[in-house]
């Protein structure tokens, strides 16, 4: 009977393991940037994930590429004084990015080094390009817990 119990104890344990928690945030909900040198950020508390990943929607309101956004990453101790760091991209594979060209509609997958432990992570977006170009861009932090 304790074999049993152990066992069945053994397998909520490892079950528990296999399904963590994760908490999606939208931390830029569908903001227009124009093509004036237009810069928008969000930032989240990530402090007790283990992984975290950031899904960027991209979408240009004009049929030619008419608006270049580029995206950055900074990561804070404190909230308040931010360092750029690299994360990684399906593109990328094993080089780390420091900042992304976006031109095309599409969405945009990144992570950040797991062995990175700071509390909080900003991520800006700033646009360039002619006058009347909108492109709308939304941010999405998944954490795994």
């Amino acid at each position: 009977m304790k074999k049993l119990v152990i066992c069945l104890l053994a397998l909520v344990f490892i079950a528990n393991l296999s399904f963590a928690n994760q908490l999606q945030t939208e931390v830029i909900e569908t903001e227009t940037l124009t093509g004036v040198s237009d810069t928008t950020s969000g930032d989240i508390y990530v402090g007790d994930s283990k992984r975290v990943t950031f899904f960027i929607t991209y979408d240009q309101d004009g049929t030619t590429v008419g608006i270049t956004t580029t995206i950055t990453v900074a990561i804070s101790a404190d909230g308040t004084n931010w360092h750029d760091v690299s994360w990684f991209d399906v593109a990328g594979g094993a080089t780390a990015q420091t900042s992304e060209e976006l031109t095309d509609d599409a969405t945009y997958a990144g992570w950040l080094d797991t062995k990175i432990t700071a509390p909080h992570i900003r991520i800006r977006a700033t646009s360039t390009g002619a006058i009347g170009e909108n492109a709308d861009i939304t941010v999405t932090v998944v954490e795994d817990k």
